[in-house]
């Protein structure tokens, strides 16, 4: 405000001087004025920068004056005439920041601004910066911040691991990101960083990385092999000794046997690893574990190329099957690996499956012992293919037809036959197929709200003894049996439970 203030005193000043003297301004009024530049840069000392110019050419149609404050650049004249050409140089900065003047050439009732630019002298801070630093081997990244008007920092770093990720330069305080690759040798390594090479602000740290400690493979830790297996020498060395152990879902197709073994601070053994033939796609992994430090891992798969396929219609069926590794696709349809072939158990309840309508793809599974099958759309489960399974849930599901075979299962209990997250899909039937199930209960005597089963079949369950259809809702219309069903309730070996208000003259059918 105060510049101001001295720029319209200046330029008012003038004006009336240019009215009361004889110094061949002309006319007042109608004057033009021109530049050959808006502005100029002067460097840190008050020259002109590189690259730059510090002398403009004054084209006018009259006398002309320079006037604004001076008090830090200098101009090499102050009044002058059409193709006079003025210099301005200026005072050493010393004030750590960029400064800028606004100065005005005027002839009569022409006005053109002019700005003066000057850089600063540099200011260079490290903030909290030491000589030496430690680098875990695992790598990682660290942060130098440093207060500075400049824009380049210039950085050399002696060695190929380290990198640059990132640089702030739009505030006082700027930071250069510095990240280190992990150390996978056997020896501790410095790195020399400076910052400002070849400036009056050069400053040099030192990084040393600690060495990994553990386990590393020579060449590639992931071999495959087809249906008829085979073998491959492995490599590996350590700064401590060393053994293997082989995971996988059945560790008799896989061996490794160690061949040779050298060296003393850093050991070095060969190891040949067999895959024993075998039809199915399957993954093993050999581990060669330290005794201190860390492990490493050679992979070991086996494929078949020319897998049996089948259909998983159901996406939510399969995607779930994909992610456990039990199945993997190709052409649309998918193939089963030794993972799934062996799985024993399979568990859906929860709201992520309630949009799954079918298992089709399920007798691929021999060896299931156990299923969990709830709040889920499937309305038909055939399990006669599962014959191994043991334990069977299945609630909250709208499910219309139960097969079950030869399964052992002697006896099952059903509540709810409807999706608990997904209510509008209930059952409207049920009927139930087994050569061992003897006991089968259906009561559902709490909310009936959403109860709509209104016949049960039982003709294919020819052993059972016991049902219970106590259902409260009153939907519940037939219930289905053999003849020999039939004489059996009569008899009174097979005990049928019903509501109340369920007519068993007329509701129980021989079908």
């Amino acid at each position: 405000m105060k510049k101001l203030l001295i720029i319209l005193i200046s330029l008012a000043a003038f004006l009336i001087s240019c009215s009361d003297d004889n110094d061949n301004t002309g006319s007042f009024e109608n004057q033009n004025l021109s530049l050959s530049a808006e502005a100029i840069i002067l460097d840190v000392q008050g020259n002109v920068s590189e690259g730059a110019q510090n002398t403009i050419t004054v084209t006018s149609t009259a006398d002309w004056k320079l006037t604004g404050d001076v008090s830090w650049c200098t101009p090499s004249v102050t009044k002058g005439n059409t193709g006079t050409t003025v210099t301005f140089t200026a005072e050493k900065n010393n004030t750590g920041e960029y400064r800028e003047v606004n100065l005005f050439f005027i002839c009569g009732d022409a006005a053109k601004k002019f700005t003066v630019k000057q850089f600063p002298e540099g200011v260079v801070e490290f903030i909290n910066l030491s000589d030496t630093y430690t680098m875990s081997n695992i790598g990682g990244r660290m942060t130098v911040k440093v207060n500075t008007n400049l824009d380049v920092f210039n950085t050399e770093i002696s060695e190929d691991w380290v990198s640059i990720r990132a640089e702030k330069d739009n505030s006082e305080t700027k930071w250069v990101q510095f990240v280190f690759d992990a150390n996978k040798t056997f020896y501790d390594r410095p790195v020399t960083i400076t910052m400002f090479k070849g400036t009056d602000f050069e400053k040099s740290f030192v990084v040393t990385q600690t060495k990994f400690t553990g386990v590393i493979i020579t060449g590639t830790s992931d071999y495959e092999f087809g249906v008829e297996g085979g073998k491959v020498t492995v490599t590996a060395s350590a700064n401590v000794n060393f053994s293997t152990s082989i995971t996988t879902a059945n560790a008799a197709w896989i061996s490794a046997v160690e061949t040779s073994s050298s060296g003393t601070d850093v050991i070095t053994k060969t190891f040949e690893i067999t895959c024993a033939a075998g039809a199915w796609t399957r993954n093993g992994i050999v581990t060669l574990s330290p005794i201190s430090g860390t492990s490493a891992v050679i992979n070991i798969s086996q494929v078949d190329p020319n897998p049996e396929l089948f259909s998983v219609p159901d996406k939510v069926f399969a995607d779930r099957l994909v992610s456990l590794g039990y199945i993997v696709a190709k052409d649309s349809k998918y193939y089963m690996t030794y993972l799934g072939y062996t799985a024993t158990s399979l568990s859906f309840g929860s709201s992520s499956y309630s949009a799954m309508e079918s298992v089709e793809g399920i007798e691929r599974f021999v060896n299931l012992t156990s299923l969990s099958l709830q709040y889920v759309n499937v309305r038909k489960l055939d399990l006669s293919k599962n014959t191994k399974i043991t334990t069977l849930t299945s609630n909250y599901l709208p499910l219309e037809e139960l097969i079950l075979g030869d399964l052992s299962l002697t006896s099952r209990s059903i509540t709810y036959l409807y999706n608990y997250y997904n209510n509008t899909n209930r059952a409207k039937s049920f009927t139930a197929s087994s050569s061992k199930l003897t006991s089968l209960s259906l009561a559902h005597t709490s909310t009936a709200s959403y109860d709509e089963v209104e016949w049960i079949d039982v003709t294919r369950c020819p052993a059972l003894t016991s049902l219970n259809c106590n259902r409260n809702s009153g939907n519940l219309k037939f219930i289905y049996v053999t003849a020999a069903q039939k004489a059996a309730y009569d008899g009174g070996t097979l005990a049928i439970t019903t509501n109340a208000n369920f007519d068993k003259t007329t509701g129980i059918v021989v079908k």
